[in-house]
Protein backbone atom coordinates (compact mmCIF):
# COMPACT_ATOMS: atom_id res chain seq x y z
CA UNK A 1 0.00 0.00 0.00
CA UNK A 2 1.49 3.32 -1.05
CA UNK A 3 1.98 6.07 1.51
CA UNK A 4 -0.43 8.97 1.44
CA UNK A 5 1.07 12.17 0.02
CA UNK A 6 2.05 14.65 2.71
CA UNK A 7 1.19 18.35 2.58
CA UNK A 8 2.81 20.68 5.13
CA UNK A 9 1.48 24.22 5.56
CA UNK A 10 3.60 26.67 7.56
CA UNK A 11 1.50 29.46 9.08
CA UNK A 12 -2.08 29.44 10.38
CA UNK A 13 -3.20 32.90 9.35
CA UNK A 14 -5.93 33.62 6.84
CA UNK A 15 -3.99 32.20 3.90
CA UNK A 16 -2.79 29.16 5.85
CA UNK A 17 -6.22 28.19 7.16
CA UNK A 18 -7.80 28.67 3.76
CA UNK A 19 -5.07 26.60 2.14
CA UNK A 20 -5.55 23.85 4.74
CA UNK A 21 -9.31 23.76 4.28
CA UNK A 22 -9.24 23.79 0.45
CA UNK A 23 -7.27 20.54 -0.16
CA UNK A 24 -8.83 18.83 2.87
CA UNK A 25 -12.28 18.68 1.29
CA UNK A 26 -11.49 16.68 -1.87
CA UNK A 27 -8.69 14.68 -0.22
CA UNK A 28 -11.08 12.83 2.12
CA UNK A 29 -8.25 11.05 3.89
CA UNK A 30 -6.19 10.45 0.76
CA UNK A 31 -3.58 13.05 1.81
CA UNK A 32 -1.89 13.78 5.13
CA UNK A 33 -2.17 17.53 5.79
CA UNK A 34 -0.10 19.13 8.58
CA UNK A 35 -0.46 22.76 9.68
CA UNK A 36 2.50 24.20 11.62
CA UNK A 37 2.08 27.38 13.67
CA UNK A 38 3.39 28.74 17.02
CA UNK A 39 -0.18 29.25 18.29
CA UNK A 40 -3.28 27.06 18.40
CA UNK A 41 -5.71 29.73 17.23
CA UNK A 42 -6.54 31.63 14.07
CA UNK A 43 -5.58 35.31 14.58
CA UNK A 44 -8.08 37.80 13.16
CA UNK A 45 -6.14 41.08 13.09
CA UNK A 46 -8.59 43.85 12.01
CA UNK A 47 -10.34 44.17 15.43
CA UNK A 48 -7.09 44.46 17.43
CA UNK A 49 -7.53 48.23 18.04
CA UNK A 50 -10.83 47.45 19.78
CA UNK A 51 -9.09 44.81 21.91
CA UNK A 52 -6.37 47.29 22.88
CA UNK A 53 -9.06 49.80 23.89
CA UNK A 54 -10.94 47.24 25.98
CA UNK A 55 -14.02 47.42 23.74
CA UNK A 56 -13.80 43.88 22.37
CA UNK A 57 -12.98 40.72 24.32
CA UNK A 58 -9.83 38.91 23.16
CA UNK A 59 -11.80 35.80 22.23
CA UNK A 60 -13.45 37.85 19.48
CA UNK A 61 -10.17 37.89 17.53
CA UNK A 62 -8.92 34.33 18.10
CA UNK A 63 -10.68 31.28 16.71
CA UNK A 64 -9.40 27.90 17.98
CA UNK A 65 -7.90 25.71 15.29
CA UNK A 66 -8.83 22.44 16.99
CA UNK A 67 -12.01 21.12 15.43
CA UNK A 68 -12.19 23.90 12.85
CA UNK A 69 -10.07 22.16 10.23
CA UNK A 70 -11.36 18.62 9.77
CA UNK A 71 -8.83 16.22 8.37
CA UNK A 72 -5.91 18.54 9.18
CA UNK A 73 -3.26 17.78 11.81
CA UNK A 74 -2.27 20.90 13.74
CA UNK A 75 1.27 20.98 15.12
CA UNK A 76 2.40 23.66 17.56
CA UNK A 77 5.83 24.98 16.70
CA UNK A 78 7.91 27.61 14.98
CA UNK A 79 9.51 26.69 11.67
CA UNK A 80 13.15 27.71 11.84
CA UNK A 81 14.66 25.98 8.82
CA UNK A 82 13.43 24.18 5.72
CA UNK A 83 15.46 21.44 4.03
CA UNK A 84 14.33 21.72 0.41
CA UNK A 85 16.44 18.78 -0.76
CA UNK A 86 15.33 16.50 2.08
CA UNK A 87 11.76 17.86 1.95
CA UNK A 88 11.49 18.41 5.70
CA UNK A 89 10.48 21.34 7.89
CA UNK A 90 12.55 21.78 11.05
CA UNK A 91 10.36 23.23 13.78
CA UNK A 92 10.63 23.85 17.53
CA UNK A 93 7.59 23.51 19.80
CA UNK A 94 6.78 25.91 22.70
CA UNK A 95 8.74 23.70 25.15
CA UNK A 96 11.86 23.62 23.00
CA UNK A 97 11.46 20.12 21.56
CA UNK A 98 12.44 19.74 17.91
CA UNK A 99 10.54 18.02 15.13
CA UNK A 100 10.95 17.56 11.39
CA UNK A 101 7.74 16.74 9.52
CA UNK A 102 8.33 15.65 5.94
CA UNK A 103 6.36 16.67 2.90
CA UNK A 104 5.72 16.15 -0.78
CA UNK A 105 4.00 19.54 -1.05
CA UNK A 106 5.00 22.59 1.00
CA UNK A 107 2.97 25.77 1.40
CA UNK A 108 4.60 28.81 3.03
CA UNK A 109 1.85 31.06 4.38
CA UNK A 110 3.79 32.82 7.12
CA UNK A 111 2.04 36.15 6.55
CA UNK A 112 3.65 39.51 7.12
CA UNK A 113 5.66 41.36 9.76
CA UNK A 114 5.70 45.01 10.73
CA UNK A 115 7.84 47.34 8.67
CA UNK A 116 10.71 49.17 10.28
CA UNK A 117 9.30 52.61 10.93
CA UNK A 118 10.98 55.55 9.16
CA UNK A 119 9.97 57.84 12.05
CA UNK A 120 13.15 58.59 14.07
CA UNK A 121 13.16 57.12 17.56
CA UNK A 122 10.34 54.63 17.03
CA UNK A 123 12.61 51.59 16.66
CA UNK A 124 14.38 52.44 19.94
CA UNK A 125 11.44 53.51 22.11
CA UNK A 126 8.20 52.10 20.71
CA UNK A 127 5.97 49.28 21.87
CA UNK A 128 4.95 46.84 19.18
CA UNK A 129 1.37 46.36 18.08
CA UNK A 130 0.86 43.18 16.11
CA UNK A 131 -1.14 40.19 17.23
CA UNK A 132 -3.31 39.57 20.25
CA UNK A 133 -0.47 39.56 22.85
CA UNK A 134 0.68 42.99 21.64
CA UNK A 135 -2.83 44.44 21.85
CA UNK A 136 -3.33 43.14 25.41
CA UNK A 137 0.09 44.38 26.50
CA UNK A 138 -0.63 47.79 25.02
CA UNK A 139 -3.93 48.09 26.89
CA UNK A 140 -2.29 47.14 30.19
CA UNK A 141 0.58 49.54 29.56
CA UNK A 142 -1.77 52.48 28.96
CA UNK A 143 -3.60 51.66 32.19
CA UNK A 144 -0.27 51.56 34.04
CA UNK A 145 0.53 55.09 32.81
CA UNK A 146 -2.76 56.84 33.57
CA UNK A 147 -3.00 55.57 37.14
CA UNK A 148 0.50 56.79 38.22
CA UNK A 149 -0.11 60.09 36.41
CA UNK A 150 -2.93 60.85 38.84
CA UNK A 151 -0.48 60.79 41.77
CA UNK A 152 2.69 62.02 40.03
CA UNK A 153 4.60 64.54 42.20
CA UNK A 154 5.55 66.58 39.15
CA UNK A 155 3.11 67.99 36.57
CA UNK A 156 5.57 67.43 33.72
CA UNK A 157 5.96 63.78 34.66
CA UNK A 158 2.20 63.38 34.84
CA UNK A 159 1.81 65.02 31.44
CA UNK A 160 4.47 62.75 29.94
CA UNK A 161 2.63 59.68 31.19
CA UNK A 162 -0.53 61.02 29.56
CA UNK A 163 1.07 61.65 26.16
CA UNK A 164 0.56 58.83 23.67
CA UNK A 165 1.87 58.70 20.12
CA UNK A 166 0.82 56.36 17.33
CA UNK A 167 3.52 56.14 14.65
CA UNK A 168 1.85 55.36 11.36
CA UNK A 169 -1.30 57.10 10.12
CA UNK A 170 -2.58 54.35 7.84
CA UNK A 171 -5.80 52.42 8.35
CA UNK A 172 -4.82 50.57 11.51
CA UNK A 173 -2.81 53.39 13.06
CA UNK A 174 -5.65 55.88 12.61
CA UNK A 175 -8.19 53.47 14.08
CA UNK A 176 -5.87 52.65 16.96
CA UNK A 177 -5.48 56.34 17.83
CA UNK A 178 -9.25 56.86 17.73
CA UNK A 179 -10.06 53.77 19.80
CA UNK A 180 -7.37 54.43 22.42
CA UNK A 181 -8.77 57.90 22.89
CA UNK A 182 -11.94 56.39 24.38
CA UNK A 183 -9.91 54.24 26.77
CA UNK A 184 -7.67 57.07 27.99
CA UNK A 185 -10.59 59.48 28.50
CA UNK A 186 -12.40 56.90 30.62
CA UNK A 187 -9.27 56.14 32.65
CA UNK A 188 -8.58 59.84 33.24
CA UNK A 189 -12.13 60.39 34.45
CA UNK A 190 -11.96 57.49 36.88
CA UNK A 191 -8.51 58.38 38.22
CA UNK A 192 -9.17 62.15 38.48
CA UNK A 193 -6.05 63.62 36.95
CA UNK A 194 -4.77 66.67 38.86
CA UNK A 195 -5.12 70.19 37.53
CA UNK A 196 -2.58 70.99 34.82
CA UNK A 197 -2.14 67.38 33.68
CA UNK A 198 -3.79 67.00 30.30
CA UNK A 199 -3.80 64.12 27.90
CA UNK A 200 -2.16 64.38 24.50
CA UNK A 201 -2.76 61.96 21.65
CA UNK A 202 -0.60 62.35 18.55
CA UNK A 203 -0.67 60.56 15.21
CA UNK A 204 2.71 60.70 13.45
CA UNK A 205 3.60 59.73 9.90
CA UNK A 206 6.16 60.60 7.26
CA UNK A 207 3.24 61.09 4.85
CA UNK A 208 1.83 64.63 4.56
CA UNK A 209 -1.65 63.57 5.73
CA UNK A 210 -3.52 60.85 7.60
CA UNK A 211 -4.79 57.86 5.63
CA UNK A 212 -2.50 58.61 2.67
CA UNK A 213 -3.87 55.65 0.75
CA UNK A 214 -7.36 57.11 0.63
CA UNK A 215 -8.91 59.93 -1.36
CA UNK A 216 -7.67 63.32 -0.18
CA UNK A 217 -11.19 64.51 0.66
CA UNK A 218 -11.78 61.49 2.91
CA UNK A 219 -8.37 62.02 4.46
CA UNK A 220 -9.22 65.62 5.35
CA UNK A 221 -12.55 64.53 6.84
CA UNK A 222 -10.85 61.88 8.97
CA UNK A 223 -8.26 64.39 10.16
CA UNK A 224 -10.99 66.87 11.09
CA UNK A 225 -12.93 64.25 13.06
CA UNK A 226 -9.78 63.07 14.84
CA UNK A 227 -8.83 66.59 15.89
CA UNK A 228 -12.35 67.23 17.15
CA UNK A 229 -11.98 64.14 19.31
CA UNK A 230 -8.61 65.15 20.69
CA UNK A 231 -6.22 63.30 18.37
CA UNK A 232 -3.73 65.60 16.63
CA UNK A 233 -2.06 64.39 13.43
CA UNK A 234 1.53 65.55 12.90
CA UNK A 235 3.14 64.97 9.48
CA UNK A 236 6.86 64.44 10.00
CA UNK A 237 7.52 65.57 6.43
CA UNK A 238 6.39 69.07 7.33
CA UNK A 239 8.70 69.62 10.28
CA UNK A 240 11.42 67.00 9.99
CA UNK A 241 11.31 65.87 13.61
CA UNK A 242 9.23 66.06 16.73
CA UNK A 243 10.84 66.26 20.18
CA UNK A 244 8.30 65.01 22.68
CA UNK A 245 8.25 64.30 26.39
CA UNK A 246 6.14 61.17 26.42
CA UNK A 247 5.88 57.63 27.67
CA UNK A 248 4.44 55.42 24.96
CA UNK A 249 4.97 55.31 21.23
CA UNK A 250 2.68 52.83 19.54
CA UNK A 251 3.99 51.86 16.10
CA UNK A 252 1.68 50.89 13.26
CA UNK A 253 3.75 51.50 10.16
CA UNK A 254 2.28 48.83 7.89
CA UNK A 255 3.59 45.41 6.96
CA UNK A 256 6.07 43.69 4.69
CA UNK A 257 6.47 40.05 3.57
CA UNK A 258 7.23 37.67 6.40
CA UNK A 259 9.95 35.20 7.28
CA UNK A 260 10.39 33.64 3.85
CA UNK A 261 13.24 36.11 3.32
CA UNK A 262 15.10 34.81 6.38
CA UNK A 263 15.15 31.24 5.05
CA UNK A 264 17.70 32.09 2.33
CA UNK A 265 15.49 30.97 -0.54
CA UNK A 266 15.76 32.47 -4.02
CA UNK A 267 12.67 34.62 -4.49
CA UNK A 268 10.90 36.09 -7.48
CA UNK A 269 10.89 39.79 -6.62
CA UNK A 270 10.00 41.15 -10.03
CA UNK A 271 6.57 42.34 -8.91
CA UNK A 272 6.40 46.10 -8.25
CA UNK A 273 3.93 45.46 -5.42
CA UNK A 274 6.09 43.45 -3.07
CA UNK A 275 4.08 44.41 0.01
CA UNK A 276 1.03 42.53 -1.24
CA UNK A 277 2.18 40.17 -4.01
CA UNK A 278 3.29 36.60 -3.20
CA UNK A 279 6.98 35.79 -3.45
CA UNK A 280 7.25 32.29 -4.94
CA UNK A 281 10.35 30.20 -4.44
CA UNK A 282 11.81 30.13 -7.93
CA UNK A 283 14.08 27.08 -8.16
CA UNK A 284 11.95 24.46 -6.36
CA UNK A 285 8.62 24.35 -8.23
CA UNK A 286 6.20 21.53 -7.40
CA UNK A 287 6.24 18.49 -9.62
CA UNK A 288 4.28 19.05 -12.81
CA UNK A 289 4.51 22.84 -12.59
CA UNK A 290 5.51 24.63 -15.75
Amino acid sequence: MSRRPRIVIVGAGLAGCRAARTPARPARGRAEITLVDPTDYFPYLPPLPQVAAGILAPRGTAGPLSGALHGVRTVLGEAGRIDLDGQTVHRTDPEGAAGSPGYERLLLTVGSVDKKSPVPGVAEHAYGFRGLPGALYLRDHVIRQIEPAAVAPDADLGAARCTFVVAGAGYTGTELAAQMRMLTVDLARRNRLPHGVRQRRLLLDVAPRVLPGMDEKLSRTADRVLRRRGVASTPMAAQGRADLLLDAVLPRQGVQPGLVRSWSMPLDTASPELSTAPEPVTDHPPEGAS
